[in-house]
Formats: structure tokens, C-alpha cells, sequence
């Protein structure tokens, strides 16, 4: 019997190899990681050996071609060990054969000083199908681990133009081995390896298997929570359990993704084109993060929100990598046809935008999560909930975030970590509808057929790059354990403890997201022409400013996780003049380059999109207007006070608690760059007519619209009387009201400037360090009357000297224009 199946093995192996060629021709490998040779870093200085997990010549045929393409050492066919610079390939069943020429092979490499040798564990992948619960068809035709000659057959048929080649990180044998000359030993604790290894690779690539509709209903019906509300509800309204039944299930309908596979495969190549026609390049940046944590089991993608082409973007990206593409919550508005169907099938769960009044859904919207979760489903979501009209991040939301950490508590052996996603752009294609937004000038456009008709002239357009930045991983797990070991035990006693949770659980999260940032050519171009005074600049200024801004965060970066672009400042002024667009002034004393009219306007949004990486060194310069001379621990004191404020609005990376020491690295870092000169323990800006002072100056533009903003608010509170308690809604708009027309007055033309989002955060911010509180008398039950504390006074007072004589003197006429036409701009509460 073993010499007939050696017989018909041999005959295969004729057999396919004259079917070497054409099988090649017709399999289209799709290389994970994408830039393989970059990712795996392989030593030239050693061997490698490629271990794939079962024997199929096929399988070792295409990793031939895999590592051709991602230009790779080669596979040269011998009994010796490889030389450096060369390679082999092992099928991993056969490092536990006993097999003489191994075993011979094996004693050589023990008999060296050193096993010179890095093993690269290889999976093929033949579709991207995790196989279904149910389907005939899929089990036929989907990938398997070990599927006989017929089946494998079918395999390359109908999956030969999707195979993915996954390479796993080089491991050193030399590391593995630990100097053990016991065989068989060895050769256990290989398999044992590398087996783990080839399971978390599937998972990480093919996910777990999917689930039909009427699986998910099912799972949704059993679940306790949605039965009590089913039968509270009936008992009220007179419903029958078949009538709640059909509700639930229509709720679900409504609700639930339909993966499937094949669109995803369809979208992929429609993607591809247009990245390719509308953007000069997707940059992907620390995506083995993403490999690492998907190996595990569940992932939680939350990603800033700055494009509709962010649901598109970072699905794309995770299926080009060879990941399982999350579920992602999308917001009902954009279940219209035929978007809708499409992103459904593409892995979109559509979510109302309120639940309130309405447990029945809130209970299935739970029971739905709990089934994500515990079948290990990637999924993703926007903490900011919708997208941000000024380049900002908003303020997080915590209720879908608070719903799935509830649902992990419920299923606390599933692993789920926690991914922080940067999405930026050099230009956002919405940029001119968030325009018109934040002036006032129409609502928001309604998603539909008719809107996504208009997607032709964004395919006429370019917009730079396109830049997904995966920030510094968070174990859920891990996390409760260090913070709120409680919750185990008590989430759904202790709401308050809870809720107060999830909200720093929320803001660490937006602060890895802005630590993960990319500051490219468009975030370093925009930085530097509006903080012009006339958002025009000398070229030569322009590049020395560019690289001005790399030097400060070379010196002092904002975070480890930042990226920063090492092209030439030539290279990337010529990236972004076409895009924003620029103007390009000719001179006989060199090129002047403007933002003028509507394209300086919508460049403020890209420029926010970075602002936080030099908001703390632009605090500091700001302190350097004047000629005057400064002691540091004074300076430090001082600047600390405004700290809190650009914190919250930016969400910078460390609390207050730790801004003095802050302050004084970045104070180091502008003495470093010459932009602050210290003689004798004292510090003062460079010579006014220096170029150094011109990029002080530039660099303190970066946070003086929010300083004029924290002046203009801090004294008009100033004027309000301190026996009575503030309407703080009323106060906000009547602000919002002065910095518009302070915009006018000045010249302001940044359509965030006066962002009401911005005000409520000034707010909160005052009442966190203890300048507002909230009013807590006989008939107030609420937060929306506060009294302020009288040390707005000073705040007030240092402000208008930070912001310089000219504003502050407009800020002091508005005030007085306000107090002139109402006594009071904000009304009294009743007493």
C-alpha cells in the first residue's frame, strides 16, 4: 500500500510540473506584508530557510514566484545547507521525519559555531474565504489547511487569481535552538513554534468563519437581555411573542452586516483604480501592529474621522495586507442603494443615531455587538462619531465604546485589542462642503443617489497622498486590570464609576490617535504659509521653514509613534503646489508662493490636522513677541497656566499634571534650534531683523487664534457679576457671536475660529481647573448654570498681554460693545 501511494505521488508530481508554467500564469499572488523585503529586514549575511506548514508542490511553486516578486533570496534546490545569501525551503511535517538527509543536514549546522540560519515561516492562502457555517459550495471551493488532490484542484480553480503569500518574521535558528544537540528535541519545539504561528496567521488573514442572517437573528433572540425587553414590551403594548419576534428580526435586518468575500474582492480592484487616479500614493505605516493583534483574536479599529473615504480607506488597506476587513458602525444615513448593499456586503453595520425611547433596539444593538465579539469578528468604529468639519479631532463619544466593553466584560475570555488609527490626507475631498458648513451657509447635504452622482468630478481631481498611521496597540484586558479591576465584577452596578471610566478610556485612545499622526507635505506646507501674515512666502523661507519644523521634531518629538517624511523640502513644496492649489509669484529676487482666496481658507483644515504636533513650542514662542527678557522658571509657570486649554481642545499627548515638564524639553528644544537664546540664566528671541526671529514668529501662529479666543472669552467672563450663577448656553453663543465679528475686525479667515465645539471645550476646561463651577443651588439640577471664580481676572489680565497690543485692543472695544448694548450679554438664572 506505501509503495502504491509513492508510485501515485510521483506520478502527481510529473504531472503537475509540466503544469508548473501555465499554474504560475494563472495565479495572481497578492504579497502580505505589501512591501515584503522592507517588512522582514531578512540578513544578507545568513541563509534562509522557508518553512511552509503542509507539503503541496503547488504551495512551494508559488512561493518560488512569491519571493521573485518581492525580490527576496531565491530557492536553490540541493542536498547542502544554503550559503548566505541563498535559501531553501522545508515543508514543516518534515523537520519531524527521520529522514538521513535532515539528520545529516541537522549535525552539520550543530557542528558550526554559530547555525547562521533565519527561518521564514510562508502561508498560501488560496482566497480569502473563511468558509461559512452552512454553505456546501464554500466548503467545496474555500481554502483548507490539508485538502486532498481533487479538492485542491478546485481550490486553484476558482481561488487561483486571490492567493495570498503571508511571510511571517525572520526567526534566528541559533535563538530557537538555545545550543540543543538533541535532534528530536529541537525538531519538536520547531513544529510547536512554528504551528502556533500558521494558526494565528490564518486567523489573521482568513477570520473567523461567517455567519448567515438567520444565524445572527437566532443569536440575537436567545440573548437574555433582548427576551426580558421582548416580553416587558409585549405585556405593555398587548404584542404577541411571534409579533416581537418579527420586530426584532426586521431590527436586525436592518442592523446587520452581510460579509461577503467576493464584493470585498470586487471593491478591492474598484479601489484600486481610484487610489490610483484621485491620490498620488495610500502610505501605510506600522501595519504590523495590526498582523500582531489580529494573530491574537478580536481587534477594535477606532480611527479619526475625516472623509466619507475613510470607511473605503482603512478596509482597503487591511484587505491589501492580507487582513480580515472589520465590521464597521456606519451611521444609517448612508444605507442608501446602492451604497447601502454595497457597504453592507463590504462589512458596514448600519446604527441609528439615537436610542433613546426606544430599549427594544437598544437591547438588540447589544445582543448584536455581544455576537461580534464573541465570534472574534474584527470590528471598527469613529470615537468622534461624525466627521470633523475643521481637521480636528472632536471630542469623543463614548456610548458605542462603553457598549462594547460591556460586551467584552460578558465574554471576558475573548481576547480584543484596542488599535488607535491616524487617517490623514494632504487634501480632504470634502473640504469645500465642511466649508460651507461651518459658515453657516446650508445645512448638511442629505447622503443619497443624487449626491454620489457627483462623485466625477472627484475622480477629475488629485489630492496627495492618502496616509493610515496604526498607532500603539491597547489591550482591553490589560487595560482594566491596571485601572478598573472592579469592572469585572461591578460595570453594570456602579454606572457613575463606569461612565467616568470609559470617558479617559475614550481620551487615551484619541491621544494614541494623535500621536500616530503623519506630517507630510501637506501638513508641513500648510504650517508654514498660514502663519504668514499675508499667507505668502519667499520659497527659500518656505523650505527653511520646513525644515525648521522637522528639526524641532527631530530634537523633541511630539511622540515616539510620529511620522515624519525625509524628502527634500524642494520635493514636497512641488508635491502640494498643485494640490491646495498654490500660486507662484515670479520675482527677479526669487519665486514667491500664496495661498490666496478660497484655496488659503481650506488649507486650515490640513494644517489643523498636525496643529497639535507644535501647539506646546508655539505656546512658548508666543512669550517672545516682545524684546523683553524672561526667566525659565517663571516662562514655564506662566505658559503652564494656558497648557490645560490647548490639552483639551488638541488633545495632546501628556495630562496636565505633567506640563511643566513639558514645557521645559520643548523650551530646550526651540534653544537647540536657535530660535530662543539663553545668556546668564535669562532668555530673550533672536534680533528682530534676524531670520531665526521670523520662524519664531511663524512657529507662535500656529496656537494665536486660540489664545485671542481664550482672551476674548476670559474677559468678558471677567465683566459678569459674581453673585449670580451664568447661563452657560447663552454665554456661549453670545461669544461665538464676538469672535465672529472679532474674525471680521481682524481679518480672520479660518472657518473654525469660531467652532462652537471649541467654546464648549474652553468651558469645560475652565470648570476642570477650577475657575468654573458648576451651580449646585436650590432650583438648578443641572451644569448648564456655572459660576466662575475670580481668578478669571488674572487669566483675563494675561492673556491680552500674550495676544499683543492690537488685539487686545479690539477684544477690549468688543467687550465694552456687548456690555453698551445689553448690561448683561448672558442672562441671570432665576432666582
Amino acid at each position: 500500500m506505501g509503495r502504491g501511494t509513492q508510485v501515485l505521488r510521483q506520478f502527481i508530481w510529473l504531472l503537475t510540473f509540466w503544469l508548473k508554467k501555465p499554474l504560475v500564469w494563472w495565479v495572481r499572488i497578492n504579497l502580505a506584508p505589501s512591501r515584503t523585503a522592507e517588512t522582514l529586514q531578512i540578513d544578507a549575511g545568513k541563509a534562509v530557510v522557508y518553512i511552509l506548514p503542509t507539503r503541496s508542490y503547488v504551495d512551494a511553486w508559488v512561493l518560488e514566484e512569491a519571493i521573485r516578486q518581492a525580490g527576496l533570496p531565491l530557492i536553490r534546490k540541493s542536498d547542502e545547507l544554503p550559503k548566505p545569501g541563498s535559501a531553501a525551503a522545508l515543508y514543516l511535517p518534515a523537520v519531524m521525519d527521520r529522514d538521513k538527509t535532515l539528520m545529516r543536514l541537522f549535525r552539520e549546522l550543530l557542528d558550526a559555531p554559530e547555525p547562521q540560519i533565519q527561518l521564514v515561516p510562508v502561508s498560501v492562502f488560496w482566497g480569502r474565504d473563511p468558509g461559512s457555517e452552512t454553505s456546501v459550495f464554500r466548503l467545496l471551493f474555500s481554502d483548507a489547511e490539508s485538502p486532498g488532490y481533487i479538492r485542491k484542484g478546485l481550490i486553484i480553480l476558482a481561488n487561483g487569481r486571490n492567493v495570498v503569500v503571508n511571510f511571517g518574521q525572520p526567526a534566528q535558528l541559533s535563538e530557537l535552538t538555545s545550543k540543543d544537540t538533541d535532534y528530536e528535541r529541537v525538531a519538536r519545539k520547531l513544529v510547536r513554534v512554528f504551528r502556533v504561528h500558521f494558526r494565528r496567521a490564518r486567523i489573521a488573514t482568513l477570520g473567523p468563519s461567517l455567519s448567515r442572517l438567520n444565524n445572527t437573528v437566532r443569536a440575537v433572540l436567545a440573548n437574555p437581555e433582548v427576551r426580558d425587553t421582548m416580553s416587558q414590551i409585549g405585556k405593555d403594548e398587548g404584542r404577541s411573542r411571534a409579533e416581537m419576534q418579527a420586530r426584532v428580526r426586521t431590527m436586525v435586518t436592518e442592523l446587520a452586516a452581510d460579509y461577503s468575500t467576493t464584493t470585498l474582492r470586487v471593491l478591492a480592484i474598484i479601489l484600486s483604480w481610484i487610489w490610483n487616479r484621485v491620490y498620488d500614493g495610500v502610505e501605510v505605516h506600522r501595519i504590523s501592529r495590526c498582523r500582531e493583534a489580529a494573530s491574537q483574536g478580536g481587534v477594535l479599529y477606532m480611527a479619526s474621522h475625516r472623509s466619507h473615504m475613510d470607511y473605503l480607506l482603512m478596509s482597503y488597506v487591511l484587505y491589501n495586507e492580507g487582513l480580515v476587513p472589520p465590521h464597521i458602525a456606519a451611521g444609517i444615513n448612508l444605507n442608501f442603494w446602492p451604497m447601502g448593499p454595497i457597504l453592507r456586503r463590504g462589512g458596514a453595520f448600519f446604527l441609528r443615531r439615537t436610542f433613546k425611547g426606544n430599549p427594544l433596539y437598544t437591547a438588540v444593538f447589544r445582543a448584536y455587538l455581544d455576537v461580534l465579539v464573541s465570534r472574534g469578528y474584527p470590528i471598527s468604529f469613529y470615537p468622534e462619531g461624525g466627521r470633523s468639519r475643521t481637521g480636528r479631532l472632536l471630542k469623543p463619544k463614548t456610548g458605542m465604546l462603553a457598549m462594547l466593553s460591556e460586551s467584552w466584560l460578558r465574554n471576558p475570555d475573548k481576547p480584543l485589542t484596542i488599535i488607535p488609527v491616524h487617517l490623514g490626507y494632504d487634501k480632504v475631498m470634502e473640504v469645500n462642503s465642511y466649508f460651507k458648513e461651518l459658515r453657516g451657509t446650508r445645512n448638511k447635504a442629505k447622503e443619497s443617489i443624487w449626491e454620489l452622482a457627483k462623485a466625477s468630478r472627484i475622480l477629475s481631481r488629485k489630492y496627495g497622498k492618502a496616509h493610515v498611521s496604526f498607532g500603539e496597540p491597547l489591550d482591553l484586558r490589560t487595560w482594566i486590570a491596571q485601572n478598573h479591576p472592579d469592572w469585572l465584577q461591578q460595570a453594570e452596578e456602579d454606572r457613575a464609576n463606569f461612565s467616568h471610566g470609559i470617558g479617559v478610556l475614550a481620551d487615551t485612545v484619541m491621544r494614541r490617535i494623535n500621536e500616530a499622526s503623519v506630517l507630510g507635505s501637506g501638513g508641513l506646507c500648510a504650517l508654514s504659509l498660514l502663519t504668514t501674515p499675508q499667507r505668502a512666502i519667499d520659497e527659500n523661507e518656505l523650505i527653511e521653514q520646513i525644515d525648521q519644523f522637522r528639526e524641532l521634531q527631530r530634537i523633541a518629538p511630539y511622540s515616539e509613534q510620529l511620522i515624519t517624511v525625509d524628502e527634500p523640502a524642494t520635493s514636497l513644496i512641488a508635491e502640494y503646489e498643485p494640490i491646495a492649489p498654490l500660486e507662484r509669484a515670479e520675482h527677479e529676487w526669487g519665486d514667491l508662493l500664496l495661498a490666496q482666496g478660497r484655496s488659503g481658507v481650506l488649507m486650515t483644515y490640513t494644517r489643523n490636522s498636525v496643529a497639535h504636533l507644535f501647539a506646546v513650542p508655539s505656546l512658548l514662542a508666543n512669550f517672545f513677541r516682545s524684546p523683553r527678557t524672561r526667566y525659565r522658571e517663571q516662562l514655564i509657570s506662566d505658559a503652564a497656566d494656558y497648557y490645560p486649554f490647548l490639552e483639551n481642545e488638541l488633545h495632546l499627548r501628556h495630562p496636565a499634571s505633567k506640563a511643566a515638564e513639558v514645557l521645559s524639553v520643548q523650551l530646550d528644544a526651540l534653544i537647540s534650534c536657535g530660535l530662543v537664546i539663553e545668556s546668564e540664566g535669562r532668555l530673550r528671541a533672536p534680533s528682530i531683523d534676524s531670520p531665526a526671529y521670523a520662524r519664531l514668529i511663524r512657529l507662535a501662529n500656529i496656537v494665536r487664534e486660540a489664545l485671542e479666543r481664550y482672551a476674548l472669552s476670559a474677559l468678558l467672563l471677567d465683566q459678569q457679576p459674581r453673585d449670580m450663577p451664568i447661563d452657560r448656553t447663552l454665554f456661549e453663543q453670545t461669544s461665538r457671536s464676538m469672535i465672529e465679528r472679532m474674525a471680521i475686525l481682524t481679518g480672520r479667515d479660518a472657518p473654525e475660529f469660531f467652532d462652537k465645539a471649541l467654546l464648549a471645550n474652553f468651558f469645560d476646561t475652565l470648570e476642570r481647573v477650577g475657575l468654573a463651577s458648576c451651580d449646585v443651588g436650590p432650583t438648578v439640577n443641572d451644569c448648564h448654570q456655572i459660576r466662575i471664580a475670580p481668578e478669571i481676572s488674572e487669566m483675563a489680565r494675561g492673556a491680552l498681554k500674550l495676544v499683543g497690543p492690537d488685539i487686545s485692543q479690539v477684544i477690549v472695544q468688543l467687550v465694552r460693545h456687548v456690555r453698551s448694548a445689553s448690561r448683561e450679554p448672558s442672562a441671570p438664572a432665576a432666582d
